[in-house]
């Protein structure tokens, strides 16, 4: 069996500027076919998946498969071979442009998805580390039953569903366990599962709060907190592999 490691992409091959232009995220490589791939801005698409395949003599193959909504098949949608360190860049901007205007000739997947059988569980935000009960369980849930599943905060509770929400920020994940951002026909994947932060939960940070947390928590079911905007989730370094800088370049 291939391994799989998470790694540091060559500068050489995938600029750090492509990357964030791009929206990247999710790199891996099968040591032994000697290949990367990795997850990509996908237009009005769902996800597009490359990867480049190392063939010897500094040369590269490279190819994407799209998949426009969550519980389709994924299809190929472009290729290149022979292609040297030095080219790999401007042929990687070009297939992810070929791949949005095929995605671009389809309604979006969010007005095209289709409703999986109702589920729903939801959580307080009073709850402790309610980001990390709804990441396993959403993540749980799409991998037991093999379709993709939602998180989103709704009002002063933060939902698991095997549904979107109509309006506003939300996240996916894969039965891979693939996370992405989504608001309207904007995606982005993510390098991790959302944190409370990215869900608009304040931290804890002091004695002093969590006392204050205590006392909230007696007096009332729920704490206040602040929705968050796709803005928070491109400025967040640390957890996505977008910029506020950088636009999706089409």
């Amino acid at each position: 069996m291939d391994r799989e490691h998470r790694v540091e992409l060559p500068e050489i091959l995938i600029p750090t500027p492509l990357r964030a232009e791009l929206h990247m995220a999710g790199a891996r490589y099968w040591t032994n076919d000697r290949y990367l791939s990795f997850r990509v801005d996908p237009g009005r698409a769902f996800e597009l998946h490359g990867f480049i395949r190392d063939v010897g003599d500094d040369r590269y193959h490279t190819a994407f498969s799209q998949r426009h909504r969550p519980d389709e098949q994924p299809t190929w949608v472009t290729a290149g071979t022979g292609l040297t360190a030095d080219s790999l860049p401007d042929h990687l901007r070009h297939a992810v442009a070929h791949a949005a205007s095929l995605a671009a000739r389809r309604p979006g997947w969010y007005q095209a998805r289709k409703s999986a059988p109702e589920w729903l569980m939801a959580w307080p935000l009073t709850v402790p580390d309610v980001a990390a009960n709804v990441k396993d369980t959403t993540a749980g849930r799409a991998h037991d039953t093999r379709r993709t599943h939602f998180a989103y905060l709704d009002g002063e509770r933060i939902v698991c569903s095997a549904n979107p929400p109509l309006t506003g920020l939300f996240f996916s994940v894969t039965p891979r366990c693939h996370w992405s951002a989504h608001e309207g026909q904007e995606t982005f994947p993510l390098e991790y599962p959302p944190d409370a932060a990215m869900f608009g939960i304040t931290p804890i940070r002091n004695p002093a709060q969590l006392a204050a947390t205590d006392r909230l928590q007696i007096d009332s079911p729920t704490l206040s907190h602040v929705v968050p905007d796709i803005d928070d989730v491109r400025a967040h370094p640390a957890r996505t592999s977008t910029r506020a800088s950088v636009g999706r370049g089409r």
